[in-house]
């Protein structure tokens, strides 16, 4: 989340940030595997087909159930991922 700050009084000294640690918060997948004890990812992520109709040269985009899943899980690593540097 992005917030505008508006300093007409200069009273903020400095005006950096830090980017938001992604890691630390809980990723939609996550989120729907918690609520939901019978959370099945491959029967709520099915393959789907999209047109975009507002496109000059509109083609259909075959979307297939791993990358909708990695989708919602931005943020996560895998234990594959956790462990490669060791």
């Amino acid at each position: 989340m992005t917030y505008l700050t508006i300093d007409t009084y200069h009273l903020i000294e400095s005006y950096t940030v830090e980017p938001p640690d992604i890691k630390n918060e809980e990723s939609v997948f996550r989120r729907r595997v918690k609520e939901d004890i019978d959370f099945d990812p491959w029967m709520f992520y099915q393959p789907m087909m999209t047109l975009d109709l507002f496109a000059p040269d509109a083609q259909w985009e075959y979307t297939s159930t791993k990358e909708r899943m990695a989708g919602e899980r931005i943020g996560e690593e895998t234990l594959k991922e956790k462990n490669r540097g060791e």
